[in-house]
């Protein structure tokens, strides 16, 4: 309808309206900006009733009705009437209505004539007049210009869409239908006339005459939206459903206006619009939330109060979902609307039925609306479908219902005839309710409906007969039953009765609401390609890990083919086979369309693992889908990951049930997802930590522990550790390792003590943190000495690589290969196998600790130092490790053994001393280097003379010091477990036998 408003702005060039919702703001008002503007009541009579609401505003500068004044009881909700609010400022939008002319509806003159059936097109739209009498005129959806347009003698307008009529006169007279069937919204009027009462005067006879109103005749009713530029008339007791926005409206007695809510923008949708059933049926209404463009609001939630706005209030509304069925008389409050729909069920007697319903948000999805619908009626007999409830299918797979023969007995109570035997014929009829159109029809005892050439045969006994139901889509229809006369030669008399077939005389008509459901979602491909049945279980890789593919949602129909197959979660799932993703299977086309129920196509958000047995199940997100998103008949969804190895069962699903019904699960089996690479981290720890270098990289002194450990995980393409690697049990399954220590190209893998790995894949996997697939190793290190010094081994390699392989060959990523990964150092391997993956490097050197000695000849009170050095072997000999300042010297682990002493009591002593120069009794060496000083031994009782040997105790552990045996050299033996140590002498020395004394004859002292 909107469409048809912006082509009526543009053809005729009027100027534009702040919004299209703003044409019938209320029942009753006048465009903005216009005057002497009028709304009268020329009776006491009247009513202008906005249902639910108790204001209703009068938007027009003149408000008048007939004495006495203070009464003004001329507004209603519906239940009550109450004074209009009068108020001048409520106005419409202005669009700026001029008269036609011959431009805008041609030349042409038309009319439908006594007992005819008329329709005209929006190709065949423009008449200079045009009379329709005693007979019925429908129009197709479309725009419509006429100069003239009248309606006499019982004639009816039908509008078989949403449909616009600009026109210049318009009346109708004699007991007219305008859209009487139909909902006020598909018709709107244009009344162009320009004439209007220039000095208004209560109960003077107009001057505007009756053919430049747009007015229409007792008893008729019409249900339209009218703007008119001069003068809407409602007759006496004549009745106008929808809206009238003019410059001037007058109501003769007992007429009335009845508010349909706005025209434009989002709206409450009621369908069916209209229905005949008999009294014994329910009628199912489907009550939805649309915007502005008609769609549904998914996002829309509520409440919904509806009721009985007709003469008729002979009906009940009933829950769908109510167990009890309980029937609440004429109204009834707080229906929840939930993703913009509620669905009620409506019974009663007779006929003229109309309703309202009112929705009211609990958010800002929407704002309040209301919507109306009628008329509905009901006879007092007829037949009855499966107890009056909604019969509900599964695509493609029959369901058998009964059909009873049934009289209303009051009450809203029924009786089945049971006096009726016999074969009946029906001519049948499939209405497309949701979606609202459709190209496969439902079969009937095997008879498509609709079918011209074949009746629906159904036995009756007793009353009840049987219906077997199919139909090949989903989405909700309904199909019409018309008893038709029985075909057999022996009732052929019967010709001229065909309403009534023997024995008795059944009702006429009878309707089938039916709620039919795709079977599954069958799991197909979208562009990757899955693996098939023949590949599932087998060593046959799908994809790596991390990788990502697509998967597509096809709603099919069912098949005696199928299989259900085992429980998911209590409920059936259906088992993928290949056939479901072929042309041949028939799909379901109105479950995708716009207007069908609503649904959310999803595939369910975990993976279950099918293999390997014990591992973890993956997540793959959400992903779902509107109905609406169907391309070719699938739903795709692309950019899948699964960021682990193995074969999953993934499901399709619907998040929520569809027409009330559970759609099954599909089931398919997919894999098999393998790793990437294998991923490294790891971590060496030096003997000497690099704050204690000198050159801040840190190393280490041969048969010195130090720390390190590896960790491999099987990775996905993101570097994401995987969790059931391990799981696999096959021969060849997991790839098995080994580690080696390489200096240059010199294998020191012997000398390198660490814990070991096992030697089969089976025992290196296991489930670390986090349960993800590792094999690891961490724990003490050392690389022992050789028999001779050797070294320096700058740049020692540690590294892993794959001993064994795996069934798919996988390896490190290494950075010559691949630069921006995240890749791995390759080294070779000493033994000629693959490369493997450093995981460490560090500086290891072949280390001792020397102390100097000394002798004092001269003057025996002076202090003397023995300096120690820590040492390394640079390849011809040992050198000072100026790197070193975290070998610790101390006095605790000191020794000091006398050789000679002319005094025990008043011997040297040693001792440490910072670089404050305070006594300490350990310290870390400088660039390699530390002094003992030596306290001479005393002399005030006489030449005192001494000769020690002092020791740095490597091997002994105290407070504060740890045992440094790395550092222990072969001084006395073969084996490097000697503490250094170094003589210190204060006296001359001869030999290994005493002491040489100052004044001893035959010696030349020398001072040395």
């Amino acid at each position: 309808m909107k469409t048809f408003c912006f082509l009526l702005l543009m053809a005729l060039s009027l100027p534009a309206f702040s919004g299209a919702d703003t044409l019938f703001p209320g029942p009753a008002q006048s465009p903005a900006g216009m005057n002497t503007t009028v709304f009268a009541f020329k009776a006491d009579t009247g009513v202008v009733e906005w249902f639910g609401r108790d204001k209703v505003k009068i938007g027009f500068e003149r408000y008048v009705y007939p004495p006495p004044w203070e009464k003004n009881t001329f507004c209603s909700d519906g239940f009550k009437t109450f004074a209009c609010t009068h108020a001048p400022n409520y106005r419409a939008a202005n669009i700026g209505l001029e008269l036609l002319t011959s431009k805008e509806f041609g030349s042409a003159t038309g009319s439908c004539q006594w007992g005819k059936k008329c329709t005209l097109t929006s190709s065949n739209n423009k008449f200079s007049s045009y009379t329709v009498y005693g007979a019925t005129l429908t129009l197709e959806p479309g725009i419509y210009y006429f100069g003239s347009f009248r309606l006499n003698n019982g004639a009816k307008l039908v509008v078989n869409g949403e449909v616009e009529i600009h026109v210049n006169q318009f009346s109708a007279g004699g007991d007219n239908d305008v859209n009487a069937s139909g909902q006020p919204r598909n018709l709107v009027f244009y009344h162009h006339n320009q004439e209007f009462e220039k000095n208004y005067v209560f109960n003077e006879a107009p001057t505007v005459s009756v053919e430049d109103m747009f007015t229409f005749n007792t008893p008729a009713d019409i249900k339209a939206y009218v703007y008119s530029s001069g003068v809407v008339q409602i007759p006496w007791d004549g009745t106008l459903f929808g809206s009238v926005t003019a410059r001037q409206i007058f109501m003769q007695g007992n007429a009335k206006i009845v508010y349909s809510g706005e025209l434009y923008g989002e709206q409450l949708d009621i369908s069916p619009i209209s229905y005949s059933a008999s009294a014994c049926e329910r009628i199912p209404l489907t009550f939805s939330v649309k915007d502005s463009n008609g769609n549904l609001n998914r996002n829309a939630n509520g409440l919904l109060d509806v009721f009985v706005t007709s003469e008729n209030k002979d009906i009940c509304w009933t829950k769908p979902d109510d167990a009890t069925e309980t029937c609440h008389a004429i109204s009834l409050r707080e229906v929840e609307v939930k993703n913009g729909v509620a669905n009620l069920l409506l019974s009663g007697w007779g006929g003229s039925i109309d309703i309202v319903g009112f929705y009211d948000p609990t958010s800002s999805s929407a704002k309040s609306l209301m919507g109306s619908a009628g008329p509905f009626s009901f006879s007092p007999s007829g037949y009855l479908v499966n107890e009056g409830r909604p019969v509900e299918l599964i695509a493609g797979k029959t369901n058998t219902v009964n059909i009873k023969v049934v009289t209303s007995i009051g009450g809203g109570q029924c009786e089945t005839e049971e006096g009726i035997d016999g074969k009946f014929y029906f001519n049948t009829k499939t209405n497309f309710e949701s979606p609202n159109s459709g190209m496969r029809k439902a079969v009937l005892n095997g008879v498509e409906t609709g079918d011209g050439n074949n009746l629906t045969e159904i036995k009756f006994k007793k009353g009840v007969g049987e219906i077997d139901i199919d139909y090949l889509d989903a989405g909700h229809i309904s199909v019409d039953l018309e008893v038709a006369l029985s075909p057999s030669a022996e009732i052929i008399e019967h010709i001229d009765n065909q309403r009534k077939p023997l024995p008795e005389t059944p009702p006429e008509k009878a309707r089938a609401t039916i709620y039919a459901r795709p079977y599954t979602l069958a799991i197909c491909e979208a562009g990757s390609s899955l693996p098939d049945d023949s590949e599932i279980g087998s060593d046959n890789k799908f994809i790596k890990a991390g990788e990502s593919f697509s998967l597509a949602l096809k709603p099919i129909i069912w098949s005696k083919e199928h299989m259900i197959g085992p429980k998911k979660g209590g409920a059936s799932v259906i088992q993928w086979r290949l056939e479901h993703c072929d042309s041949d299977w028939a799909s379901t086309p109105n479950f995708w369309k716009s207007g069908a129920p609503s649904a959310s196509v999803a595939l369910n958000p975990t993976a279950k693992i099918s293999a390997p047995a014990g591992g973890d199940d993956v997540s793959i997100g959400d992903l779902s889908k509107p109905h609406t998103d169907a391309v070719n008949g699938r739903y795709a969804f692309n950019d899948i990951v699964v960021n682990d190895v193995g074969s999953y069962k993934f499901h399709s699903e619907l998040l929520s049930t569809y027409l009330g019904m559970e759609v099954t699960p599909s089931e398919r089996e997919i894999g098999r997802f393998y790793p990437s690479h294998f991923g490294l981290s790891a971590k060496i720890s030096p003997g000497i930590e690099p704050a204690y270098d000198a050159e801040s990289k840190g190393f280490t002194y041969l048969e010195q522990p130090f720390s390190g450990n590896y960790v491999i995980n099987a990775m996905t393409t993101d570097n994401k550790p995987v969790k059931n690697y391990h799981l696999f049990s096959g021969a060849n399954d997991k790839a098995a390792f080994e580690d080696w220590a390489l200096h240059n190209t010199t294998d020191l893998t012997s000398r390198w003590e660490h814990p070991a790995l096992p030697s089969q894949a089976a025992q290196q996997w296991k489930a670390g943190a986090g349960r993800a697939s590792e094999v690891a190793i961490d724990g003490s290190m050392m690389m022992q000495k050789s028999a001779l010094p050797d070294g320096p081994f700058e740049s020692l390699r540690f590294a892993v690589g794959v001993k064994s392989p795996d069934r798919d060959g996988t390896g490190f990523t290494f950075c010559d290969e691949n630069v921006g990964a995240q890749c791995v150092e390759n080294v070779p391997n000493p033994k000629g196998g693959s490369d493997g993956a450093k995981f460490g490097k560090g500086d290891f050197f072949f280390g001792r600790m020397r102390i100097e000695g000394f002798a004092e000849t001269q003057d025996l009170t002076n202090e003397q130092t023995q300096p120690v050095a820590v040492e390394v072997f640079n390849g011809t000999h040992f050198v000072t490790n100026t790197r070193d300042n975290a070998t610790i010297v101390s006095t605790d682990i000191g020794k000091k053994d006398v050789l000679f002493s002319d005094n025990a009591a008043l011997q040297a002593k040693i001792e440490l001393r910072d670089d404050a120069k305070n006594v300490v009794a350990t310290k870390n060496v400088k660039e390699g280097r530390a002094d003992f000083h030596v306290i001479a031994p005393d002399q005030s009782s006489g030449l005192n003379r001494e000769q020690f040997r002092y020791w740095q105790q490597l091997d002994k552990a105290v407070s504060g010091v740890v045992p440094q045996t790395w550092l222990q050299h072969n001084w006395q033996g073969t084996q490097f477990d000697d503490d250094p140590s170094a003589i210190g002498t204060f006296g001359f020395y001869r030999g290994s036998d005493r002491v040489i004394y100052k004044g001893e004859k035959n010696i030349t002292l020398t001072g040395e």
